[in-house]
């Protein structure tokens, strides 16, 4: 009963957040905003990036390794986890630019040999499918997200016996394999890895120098996650106290660094941002197309996730849909475009029509009360920096979002 009443006075209080018109004066500071939001959900490190127009602001708080002093710097790595499925849209519309694919094309099309139990859908799954989730193909990484033995050949066996997890196109189901063969699509279009398109054809032309597509991109290059100096190290809370992760949990090999393989850090992240938010334009050059760019953010699907609520999204959201790599929402009017990472849990969220543009990157995975608490963090902390650029401060959306997962049933 005690937990009910919180419940409905939580919402009672997040409907007036809700409808609450802005204060006459909006001057409070952004790093308190920040620095309040980790101390309320107790974590040990984040890297915080905001571009605003032409104007970029890249800030670290507190350490980027659990219990220690070492700070986060503009060059400290970090895992972007799923955010990277922005960029494998990014890669079919360019592909699509380039005339080698159409967003409605049959997978079989460019993969013959996909077989599925259901042999309808197999001949009827395309593109967009995979992109928004509607697919109904499993939510299981089969294979395991880190195996280095296991390729697109030994996907598509697995796939010819795994039945449907959700009927086809009738609702948004999160499948890492669909990325997985979405990236298999963009390296027979391109004849080259997908890896490699992404370094060629947005890493080089941003400058995005310290990007890497996967963890075997990232040891080639740079060195062992576990002993790479300025990188962020994985903590997980568990019985209510943060503890050290390891990297042996984050990451993706080759086939599935589609779904969720980059590493980079603050530096190329807004360079990232700047861009999207420049409508795919770089030093005076379209590297995608408006065309491409309005089919990539239009909204497709509305959500049903099983295990996440809306309300992690936005505590007012009265729909969230998915669209090809992101989800969107309304916040004060305004439409946003956000996608989120795990293991360390993460954000990039922008808004097109102020041109602003977020992301947060913490070291920390909280899983608990609920599973979905760390997307709660870091999607109230952008709502926050959000609401700081649009001149309202009388809503702090990292209390109320804490008020939810508090109220949420545990192990929701």
């Amino acid at each position: 009963m005690k937990i009910t009443s919180f419940f409905f006075s939580a919402i009672f209080t997040l409907i007036t957040a809700c409808t609450s018109s802005p204060p006459s004066d909006p001057n409070i500071g952004l790093d308190s905003r920040i620095i309040n939001s980790m101390a309320r959900w107790e974590v040990p490190g984040v890297a915080v990036v905001v571009v605003t127009g032409d104007t970029v602001l890249m800030k670290g708080y507190g350490s980027r390794i659990l219990g220690t002093s070492k700070p986060v710097n503009t060059e400290t790595y970090l895992a972007i986890a799923s955010n990277t499925k922005m960029f494998a849209a990014y890669t079919v519309g360019m592909l699509v630019d380039d005339g080698r694919l159409n967003w409605d094309d049959p997978v079989i099309k460019h993969i013959p040999e996909l077989k599925l139990p259901d042999r309808m859908v197999a001949k009827k799954v395309t593109i967009d499918d995979l992109l928004t989730h509607r697919s109904g193909l499993t939510e299981l990484i089969l294979g395991g997200i880190r195996n280095p033995d296991y390729k697109i050949e030994d996907l598509l066996k697995e796939l010819e016996d795994i039945p449907l997890s959700t009927r086809f196109r009738a609702r948004n189901n999160y499948s890492q394999a669909g990325m997985a063969l979405l990236g298999e699509i963009v390296t027979r279009a391109s004849g080259m890895s997908w890896e490699k398109f992404v370094q060629t054809r947005i890493f080089e032309p941003l400058e995005m120098e310290a990007s890497y597509t996967s963890n075997p991109d990232f040891t080639d290059k740079v060195g062992d996650p576990e002993e790479v100096e300025n990188i962020m190290k994985p903590a997980v809370k568990k019985d209510g106290k943060f503890v050290m992760g390891s990297w042996q949990n984050v990451g993706t090999e080759s086939l599935y660094a589609p779904s969720g393989g980059i590493i980079s850090n603050m530096r190329d992240m807004a360079t990232w941002i700047q861009f999207r938010l420049n409508n795919g334009m770089r030093n005076g050059q379209q590297l995608i197309s408006s065309d491409a760019l309005d089919e990539i953010r239009k909204p497709r699907i509305p959500i049903e996730f099983d295990n996440i609520p809306w309300s992690c999204f936005h505590p007012c959201a009265e729909l969230v849909d998915a669209g090809f790599g992101h989800y969107s929402f309304e916040h004060r009017g305004r439409r946003v475009i956000s996608h989120n990472g795990a293991w360390m849990s993460s954000v990039i969220a922008i808004m097109p029509s102020e041109n602003i543009g977020v992301g947060i990157f913490p070291n920390a995975w909280i899983g608990e009360p609920v599973i979905w608490a760390s997307y709660g963090f870091v999607n109230a902390l952008a709502l926050d920096i959000f609401d700081h650029f649009l001149g309202h401060q009388e809503v702090d959306w990292s209390s109320k979002m804490a008020e939810i997962v508090m109220a949420a049933e545990p192990g929701q």
